[in-house]
């Protein structure tokens, strides 16, 4: 049976007394390596399925790449031709590089 307080909270929908909130995780580098590598592995995957969703949902080109602390390489490309979207990103970056070297030449 709940209390008084406990169904107003339900009914302004909060938690009732007792239950579970899982609070901010705070940024900071996990001290002890094993949880480290737990933590890593768990986000790495859910990273993944996101850039998947991402890609499939808005039929974006999407292309990730991770390296792992030991150096191990993960990617994800939304197509085959992941060569062509580095490709794009060096152009825009160059062209954006190029272009502020010329305008600031006195």
């Amino acid at each position: 049976m709940l209390l008084r307080s406990e169904e107003e909270e339900e009914e302004k929908g909060g938690r009732a007394a007792g239950e579970m909130v899982r609070g901010k995780t705070e940024m900071r580098r996990i001290e002890n390596a094993t949880s480290r590598q737990v933590t890593f592995s768990k986000r790495r995957n859910g990273l993944l399925k996101k850039a998947f969703e991402l890609s499939v949902l808005c039929d974006a080109e999407v292309a990730l790449i991770i390296f792992s602390p030991r150096g191990k390489l993960y990617e994800f490309a939304s197509s085959r031709w992941v060569f062509k979207i580095v490709m794009r990103i060096c152009e825009i970056r160059f062209i954006t590089w190029a272009f502020s070297k010329t305008q600031f030449k006195v």
